[in-house]
């Protein structure tokens, strides 16, 4: 039992300091849709500039509408659509859906 409270510091602390933040998820977020494009899109160079350009744009966006809910070791993220909210966990600096749409189908309620 005493070794199991210095792990569940070290696991609470790194919990704190690893709870992703609002320009983390933002991150996340225009990753996924750039990803999302480029297998969609224009291949090249003009294909990576056209991407790159929209999915910050759509980040943007995406962010302006997030709400997050901050649990201090962990976040919730809440994206309202016209039709269904998306919702992520954030943990450790991951993102997990919790829904069942992925996050590369966010792009298609745009």
């Amino acid at each position: 039992m005493k070794r199991a409270i210095p792990i569940l510091i070290v696991l609470l602390a790194g919990l704190y300091f690893f709870n992703p933040t609002r320009e983390d998820f933002k991150q996340f977020v225009e990753d996924r849709l750039e990803e999302k494009m480029q297998e969609e899109g224009i291949e090249g160079e003009l294909g990576d500039l056209l991407s790159g350009g929209a999915s910050k744009l759509a980040a943007g966006v995406v962010d302006k509408m997030t709400e997050r809910k901050d649990f201090l070791l962990f976040s919730i993220y809440e994206i309202p659509m016209s039709d269904e909210e998306y919702k992520y966990l954030g943990i450790f600096k991951i993102f997990i859906p919790l829904q069942e749409k992925q996050p590369t189908e966010l792009l298609e309620d745009f």
